[in-house]
């Protein structure tokens, strides 16, 4: 009988990781492993198990398709299903102790020893055999290839920015450019927030935003208010409920209509939203007088484009229905109006002059 089959029946715990050192055949998996859906094959098989060791060991697929006398697309298969069938599926008598398991299979990671905060590794600066003991210990996988954890040196650049040193300081130093001292800072900083699971305590290695000051937000334009007169009677009734903070979903429950149209609803509203804010932005700046130093041919071109494009507008609202530009042809309109009235007042009272004779006519 096989040790594990021995350990399962008096009720001791099998370690995840003695399974993996000496992986038993699928007859015993299917005891380890009971499949509800298929009670004739087991859960996971020998091969997932033997591909699954490979992949924790760091070895590339093609690497393990070598070793195994594999097909790429089977070793991906294998790993694949491997992993889904784990997931949620460990029998209680199975121990998942290899961290970097318990994260691939969103496993709550046991109680963390050793270090918690950026602080406490800035004060001892372990070696880079112990960070990469803590890189392992974390849940991570040192792969063939790929990004060593952070090292010693890492945590040197880290102790000097935080001693208030600038970049062209550290760089001139350890012989970097500072680009690259800051590069290598900034990448530092998100491998120990993610790798080593440390937390950032240390406020000196970030650039924290200043409030602004009351004059500055005096400044600071309000946002404008959201003209509902724009809309059509179809998609106020949908905005009203958008704006209350009720999903998409509800409100096509509520009206009775499909979950794409309330989303086509609000996108069409957000558009005549933007139009109708664009609109304001160009009357008020149209407010201000100017004056163009523009020659007669320039002139005459901006008529021609400006009757061009009123012609064009006219032929698309022609041929679309109103209720399509409802609340979004007064704007298009009026700004063909606004620039050419702009225009004929800098034309005819400041640049050309105020008189026929001036216009040469």
């Amino acid at each position: 009988m096989n040790r594990f089959l021995e350990q399962k029946e008096r009720g001791e715990i099998v370690l995840f990781s003695e399974l993996l050192t000496d992986i038993p055949s699928d007859d015993v998996l299917l005891e380890l492993f009971p499949n509800t859906f298929s009670p004739n094959k087991p859960l996971v098989t020998h091969r997932g198990l033997e591909v699954l060791k490979l992949r924790l060991e760091g070895l590339r697929q093609s690497e393990i398709a070598e070793r195994l006398g594999l097909k790429r697309g089977q070793v991906t298969y294998a790993s694949t299903t491997t992993k889904n069938c784990l997931h949620g599926n460990i029998p209680p008598y199975i121990d998942v102790d290899i961290p970097s398991l318990r994260r691939i299979l969103g496993i709550q990671q046991k109680e963390r020893t050793g270090y918690i905060l950026l602080s406490e590794l800035l004060r001892d600066m372990p070696s880079n055999e112990e960070l990469l003991n803590l890189f392992v210990e974390r849940g991570n996988i040192i792969r063939a290839g790929g990004k060593p954890p952070p090292t010693n040196q890492d945590l040197r650049l880290l102790q000097m920015r935080s001693e208030n040193q600038s970049y062209e300081s550290i760089g001139k130093e350890i012989g970097m450019d500072a680009g690259d001292v800051r590069h290598q800072i900034s990448l530092t900083l998100m491998r120990i927030r993610r790798d080593l699971q440390i937390e950032a305590d240390v406020p000196e290695l970030y650039w924290p935003r200043k409030p602004s000051s009351q004059a500055d937000q005096a400044q600071t334009p309000a946002p404008r208010p959201k003209n509902l007169d724009v809309l059509s009677e179809a998609q106020r009734e949908v905005w009203v409920l958008y704006e209350q903070g009720l999903k998409r979903k509800e409100i096509a429950q509520r009206i009775g209509i499909t979950y794409s149209t309330v989303a086509q609803h609000i996108r069409r509203a957000e558009r005549r939203f933007r139009e109708y804010a664009n609109y304001c932005a160009v009357k008020e700046r149209n407010q201000e007088f100017a004056y163009l130093p523009l020659t007669r041919g320039e002139v005459k071109i901006i008529f021609e484009a400006l009757e061009v494009y009123g012609r064009k507008l006219e032929r698309k609202i022609w041929h679309r229905p109103d209720s399509d530009w409802e609340g979004l042809r007064p704007y298009k309109a009026d700004i063909v109006s606004d620039l050419q009235e702009r225009a004929r007042k800098v034309i005819l009272s400041e640049y050309l002059g105020k008189t026929k004779k001036d216009l040469g006519t």
